[in-house]
């Protein structure tokens, strides 16, 4: 089964990427005749050393700025961990070089929020962290949980009037909790920007999901609401009546699922379950024809992206018909991915993985697939 299995993933990888019906690996083969494909463009954004958890947002004039965590691993860099940018100007085709924008000696600067505002600002906010440890394995350290000091937990944000070629000196804000993370994409409605924060606790793993909002540009964070409880990283969507979609990641079984509102994310429709246990975290994009895309990390095998369509706003999804964009990553440590609609009707999505777990962050990279989602009947 598992020469099988690799034998015809290696054959469409050629065609970009699949249209994978919801069926598990034990039954592939027999469905295999099910398989639809098409072509997708596919280039490696961040060569190595970084990339993980990019945020990409498309800016008023085309061109595409992408934010990625660069200098240290997946977790507890302990001073390495570095907030860079990658730009591209041809949707997504070729990328600039990293140019690091947050970066404090001593301390983690990780997991970036990015977006464009209707006047052009472009905001970035991102965690930093000074922090201890005194243990010498994983094992010490699933065995600590709880007793895991962050020192100097801060919350920074950042604006740039020239598509971030530029940025202000960074603005202290204070979340709802000190121990957290902001997230994913920034969105404007009602005249105020929005970001989604979320907080933990490390012995019990649960958390919750707050929404922030700044009213001065992005350079003071406050007002914030309770979105759901027991969830974690979440993305946020604007339709194109003015509603805001979230799709969140559940603290327990590490699935998506999405909730509305329709009053500037004051209240919120109880979150409702789209993919399955270890498919996380979500992205969302809305499309010129108002369909609404879902990206999320696929860590069931085989490791990578996938992506679900819904035709109505996201009140149904079609799970029979799954994009798989990526399934050649060699291990968990992969996904986060963050998609924009491009103008020729394309969505560029970026996610990372890690080829070598012993020498990450080395052989962390950005990868950027560009596809045409399929009109399904």
């Amino acid at each position: 089964m598992k020469t099988a299995l690799k034998i015809i993933c290696c054959c469409n990888r050629a065609l970009g990427l699949m249209l994978w019906p919801a069926i598990s690996c034990d039954s592939l083969i027999s469905q295999i005749q099910v398989f639809q494909t098409q072509s997708a463009d596919r280039v490696v954004a961040v060569e190595e050393g970084g990339g993980y958890f990019p945020v990409i947002c498309k800016l008023k004039d085309g061109e595409i700025l992408a934010a990625v965590r660069g200098g240290g691993p997946h977790k507890f860099s302990w001073g390495k961990a570095r907030v860079d940018l990658v730009r591209s100007v041809d949707g997504g085709q070729t990328w600039s070089q990293p140019v690091t924008v947050a970066d404090d000696p001593g301390r983690d600067e990780l997991n970036p929020a990015l977006g464009q505002l209707s006047d052009g600002t472009v905001v970035l906010a991102f965690w930093s962290y000074k922090g201890t440890m005194d243990f010498e394995s994983h094992d010490a350290l699933k065995a600590l949980r709880g007793k895991l000091v962050f020192l100097e937990s801060q919350f920074y944000t950042r604006r740039s009037k020239d598509g971030g070629r530029s940025w202000d000196d960074p603005i202290l804000f204070q979340p709802p909790t000190k121990l957290g993370s902001v997230h994913g994409k920034i969105v404007e409605i009602d005249k105020a920007a929005l970001m989604t924060y979320y907080s933990f606790d490390p012995e019990s793993r649960n958390g919750a999901v707050y929404l922030l909002r700044s009213r001065d540009g992005g350079k003071s964070w406050g007002d914030p609401t309770l979105l759901a409880q027991d969830y974690n990283e979440t993305a946020l969507a604007v339709l194109p009546n003015g509603r805001l979609a979230a799709a969140l990641r559940s603290a327990h079984g590490q699935s998506v699922s999405v909730c509305f509102s329709d009053d500037g994310g004051r209240t919120w429709t109880a979150p409702k379950g789209v993919t399955n246990d270890n498919e996380h975290p979500g992205d969302l994009v809305v499309l010129p024809d108002n369909r609404l895309v879902l990206t999320y990390g696929e860590r069931n095998r085989p490791f990578g992206v996938r992506s679900l369509i819904s035709p109505d706003g996201g009140k149904t999804w079609d799970r029979k018909n799954t994009v798989v964009l990526a399934w050649d990553a060699p291990n968990r440590d992969c996904g986060y991915p963050s998609s924009v609609a491009l103008d020729d009707g394309r969505i560029l999505t970026m996610y990372y993985q890690v080829n070598d777990l012993e020498t990450a962050p080395k052989s962390a990279q950005a990868r950027a697939v560009i596809w045409k989602p399929p009109i399904l009947k």
